[in-house]
């Protein structure tokens, strides 16, 4: 018997008789994922997020606002679950305030995002937790 005749035996094991390397099965969620990870490299802005950044930058000049960061913290939720805000902002009163920037909440993946945000402001209640997204020229805010 040859190592196709096995593989037509065995077909779960096809890809290890045949030395072949097995095909990736994601479930619905790890799609997602993969999609919403793919958006971006870290530490580079996407459009929305950029554009966040320049209304930030005019709060800075205007005296609003102390300090602005981007992407500078992460903040551990659970084993393996962790969350990034898009902006760490320091206010002129010296609040520290972590801000989520999103295009809209409508897509699959930003539930998993808001679920995360919603968690980070129960476990650090040290920080306002906030997320804007773009509504017709100016920013809409959430808070948690």
């Amino acid at each position: 018997m040859n190592e196709h005749e096995l593989a037509r035996l065995f077909p779960e094991q096809a890809d290890v008789i045949l030395n072949r390397k097995p095909k990736r099965k994601f479930s619905n969620h790890a799609k997602v994922k993969a999609i919403a990870t793919q958006r971006k490299k870290l530490g580079e802005m996407n459009k929305t997020e950029a554009a966040y950044y320049q209304h930030l930058q005019n709060k800075l000049q205007s005296g609003e606002i102390h300090l602005i960061k981007y992407e500078a913290i992460k903040l551990r939720l659970a084993d393996k679950t962790y969350y990034n805000p898009d902006f760490l902002v320091v206010l002129a009163d010296m609040t520290i305030e972590l801000h989520e920037v999103k295009g809209s909440w409508k897509a699959p993946h930003q539930e998993d995002a808001r679920v995360k945000i919603k968690v980070a402001a129960e476990q650090f209640p040290e920080f306002q937790f906030a997320a804007f997204v773009k509504d017709k020229g100016s920013w809409t805010r959430e808070d948690f």
